[in-house]
């Protein structure tokens, strides 16, 4: 994927240095299951890093410079790295402001919608769409440019060194979950490589070790059944992305990036509980 090396060395020198880093995502399926699949992956080598999701009705779709000046204490206080999850590629003179404003900010970002004829993003790009990357033809959603990166990132500590252990031990097959989510609910073009994507995804999907996952398909009665794309397409999808298209997607959001101890599975299972007391709700969504 082009851009790859360089987005990889980038986040390595953040992680490196422990400098902050920023996840902005898309408030749709394919945009909170990409940002939950990054998030955990840090926190598989044990490094928190800060998440945006926008709220549609208050900030828009994509990057917005607001954001950064309300909290411009925190942006200025060391060099911070923003990576963002299906969105940002048309962003190029927002990003270009924000940079004026807060120097030490740097962005990767990672977009697989249509390139813009102008204005494109002045920093590092993982961008499918344009026909000189190798991805170009295999159609990937948001959530599968942030699969590869996430990827590329295991790669390449394992290669110098950076949380080597820990990198190690990610099983990228288990973040195939969110991948077969994201892919199925953006109607992306099933082509060879998200065939098998989404088909390794719903054996990750039905076997997941996220204890929010597990009670998301509890929620929607198939937590004990075969996971195909009509489920994902009029159940977990539409579950997922009405809070987004409401107003905050974190709602929802939130139970995506519960780790694997079990204490905190009953979080994750009330915090589904305002959205599916009834369980007619979810099969009307």
């Amino acid at each position: 994927m082009k851009g790859m090396k360089k987005a990889t060395t980038l986040i390595g020198k953040y992680l490196k240095k422990n400098h902050p880093i920023l996840i902005w995502g898309d408030y749709d399926v394919d945009g909170t299951t990409g940002t939950a699949l990054l998030i955990n992956i840090f926190k598989a080598i044990d490094k928190d890093v800060h998440y945006h999701i926008p709220n549609r009705m208050t900030e828009g779709y994509g990057l917005n410079s607001e954001y950064f000046t309300t909290r411009q204490d925190f942006f200025l206080n060391s060099p911070f790295l923003v990576i963002t999850v299906d969105c940002g590629i048309s962003d190029g003179k927002t990003i270009a402001e924000i940079q004026q404003n807060f120097p030490d900010i740097e962005f990767i970002v990672s977009d697989h919608h249509t390139l813009p004829h102008s204005d494109l993003p002045e920093c590092i790009t993982l961008k499918p769409s344009d026909s000189s990357c190798g991805f170009h033809e295999e159609k990937l959603a948001g959530v599968g440019v942030a699969f590869y990166l996430a990827a590329g990132l295991r790669s390449f500590l394992i290669q110098t060194g950076l949380f080597s252990c820990k990198a190690k031990k990610i099983k990228l097959k288990d973040y195939l979950a969110f991948v077969a989510l994201g892919t199925v609910a953006d109607m992306v073009h099933l082509t060879r490589t998200n065939r098998i994507l989404v088909r390794a995804g719903f054996e990750a999907l039905e076997n997941t070790k996220f204890p929010g996952l597990k009670e998301l398909l509890r929620c929607c009665d198939i937590a004990d059944s075969k996971i195909n794309s009509e489920e994902i397409a009029f159940l977990i999808g539409p579950l997922l992305n009405a809070p987004g298209r409401l107003g905050t997607a974190t709602f929802l959001f939130k139970p995506l990036l519960q780790t694997l101890h079990k204490r905190q599975v009953s979080y994750a299972e009330n915090y589904l509980k305002l959205t599916t007391q009834e369980k007619g709700y979810v099969k009307i969504l």
